[in-house]
């Protein structure tokens, strides 16, 4: 499906969940499952770069954080991070909602994401706005 010679929607590929299942797998105990979705990210890169619609930057920033993460070879990343990014992806696709502000001033100011906590985690667990602790609560669960 994702092969070089294959036209995908990328957005549609994002808004469907695919990205999301396919980051969620790098979560995974099986590391031929992780080889798997590392494949199908790196052929997802390559038709995004080739992509024209309006969250195409973002999310090849988002992509890119995680790759620059990595630091050896089908890394498993932890649950909790691969979900975080899950719920990243599909909040650029809502550029009307609020948290699209807040996960976007985060992403600029990070090139990697550190595996080792979670991404904003005490600003939003914290936070007073009801929005942001929804979209916490949401992450936790």
């Amino acid at each position: 499906m994702l092969q070089p010679e294959s036209v995908i929607d990328c957005l549609k590929f994002v808004s469907s969940h695919g990205l999301g299942v396919t980051l969620v797998s790098l979560s995974s105990y099986d590391p031929k499952l992780r080889a798997a979705a590392y494949q199908v990210l790196a052929s997802y890169y390559h038709h995004l770069e080739a992509a024209r619609f309006r969250e195409k930057r973002q999310l090849l920033y988002l992509l890119d954080m995680v790759k620059n993460g990595i630091k050896q070879q089908n890394l498993r990343m932890p649950f909790i991070l691969t979900t975080y990014v899950t719920k990243v992806a599909q909040q650029m696709l809502k550029p009307e909602e609020h948290m699209y502000v807040v996960v976007n001033r985060f992403l600029l100011s990070h090139q990697c994401l550190d595996f080792r906590r979670v991404p904003e985690f005490f600003k939003l667990f914290y936070s007073s706005d009801m929005e942001v602790q929804y979209y916490s609560s949401i992450v936790l669960q």
